[in-house]
């Protein structure tokens, strides 16, 4: 198996390059369901809130009210948890398209054979940030993992409610 050492900085650049590509599509697909779910939980927060016999009462009491409002917040707020480490992880990306730029233009101004230990120290700087690329990508997949399950918990409770008080199961 090659290292990055003996690859061509056009392998690992492009390697490099794919690895971060896919972290921020990962990212921005967390972000997107991350916000669908706030929307989702605040039209469903309100339909059951708001839901109402045919006769115009309301279908939930006051104590069914506020347990599905501190649901929509207890969840909301891991939500939000969630997206603060997105954006944390967005940035550490960001750096490493830093270093990548830096060793490019090193590696494009200096030929093969010149400052070799250099173009060594740069190349192992790209592969140290490529170890941690791995490290991200499971993380995002964890915050993705915490995100549904998140989802389905308040999911899951609403319905318990809403099949108490008789709303519509389309909810």
């Amino acid at each position: 198996m090659s290292t990055a050492v003996e690859q061509t900085p056009e392998e690992w650049i492009a390697a490099y390059l794919t690895a971060i590509s896919i972290i921020l599509a990962k990212i921005r697909t967390l972000s997107d369901m991350i916000a669908m779910i706030q929307n989702e939980w605040s039209e469903k927060e309100q339909a059951v809130l708001f839901g109402m016999d045919s006769e115009g009462r309301f279908l939930c009491n006051s104590d069914e009210v506020l347990i599905i409002h501190g649901m929509a917040l207890e969840f909301s707020s891991a939500l939000v948890e969630h997206s603060e480490q997105v954006t944390q992880i967005f940035d550490h990306v960001e750096g490493m398209v830093h270093r990548l730029t830096d060793s490019i233009k090193f590696l494009s101004t200096h030929a093969e054979g010149e400052r070799q230990d250099e173009r060594i120290k740069w190349i192992e700087c790209v592969e140290r940030d490529s170890r941690v690329i791995g490290y991200l990508l499971s993380e995002v997949d964890k915050l993705s993992e915490a995100a549904i399950r998140h989802d389905e918990q308040f999911n899951h409770r609403l319905d318990r409610i809403i099949n108490r008080t008789g709303l519509p199961a389309s909810l």
